[in-house]
């Protein structure tokens, strides 16, 4: 799956390679296209890169922090072209010396770390420079992404459907190894749709006072739609089936 996604994150439509992380590959340029599905949660056109997390999230969860952190890094270099940084000549042993001088700190970290095992905790939020230390993403992204998302309410919403849309396709194949592949369609249909209701319903809330009748029909949308979903699960629940006296 990783060599897959690689792969369009490389191709264009032109056939050429070399393109990652940028506009054109097959990746980014499909991702733009259907951005607009994605608008009642607050995603707009110029937000592209956070719909290219979303298909990168189908692939494996894990590649959505280093996709975006790539992407949001080129679009802040290209919002402010004047701040890119001289990219400085590799060196093998002077790497090899900055991480052995680490291990000291990092072992003076292990009871954090033992309490902390998810690393949830990434001190103070107000603290730009060491929230990005601690994610291990480039300080620039959070400009270019609070330029991109509608302010808390948009970014919130956007975490809201990562949360609960389509499992992973490792997990995915796993609901398909242990059930059938009608339980796994459901699995990935129910969380995708239960994630782009929620996540909806919360921005259209949040964001009611700026266009009220355009919130109040997507929310009123949202509701229908989960009592059309739960009654016709609940009509095709299987009939109890009378069983003769013995």
């Amino acid at each position: 799956m990783v060599m897959i996604l690689g792969l369009l994150n490389s191709v264009s439509f032109d056939g050429s390679f070399g393109n990652q992380d940028s506009e054109r590959s097959v990746l980014s340029a499909t991702s733009k296209a259907v951005t607009p599905i994605f608008s009642p949660m607050g995603l707009e056109p110029e937000n592209w890169p956070a719909t290219v997390g979303i298909f990168t999230g189908v692939f494996a969860k894990e590649a959505m922090v280093g996709t975006l952190n790539s992407i949001y890094s080129q679009l802040a270099g290209e919002d402010n072209p004047n701040k890119g940084a001289a990219v400085a000549k590799f060196d093998f042993w002077g790497q090899i010396q900055e991480a052995i001088a680490t291990i000291p700190a990092n072992l003076a970290e292990l009871p954090n770390q033992l309490l902390d095992p998810l690393g949830l905790n990434i001190g103070d939020l107000q603290d730009q420079k060491t929230a990005a230390e601690k994610q291990e993403v480039d300080l620039g992204i959070f400009g270019a992404m609070a330029k991109r998302f509608d302010g808390q309410a948009g970014a919130f919403a956007y975490l809201l459907f990562v949360l609960l849309y389509f499992p992973c396709v490792s997990a995915t194949s796993a609901v398909y190894r242990e059930t059938n592949a009608g339980w796994t369609a459901f699995i990935a249909l129910w969380t995708t749709g239960m994630a782009y209701i929620v996540a909806t319903s919360f921005y259209q809330i949040a964001t009611f006072s700026r266009h009220p009748g355009f919130s109040l029909f997507w929310i009123v949308l949202m509701g229908l739609t989960v009592v059309g979903v739960l009654f016709t699960l609940k009509n095709l629940r299987p009939r109890k089936i009378n069983r003769p006296a013995i």
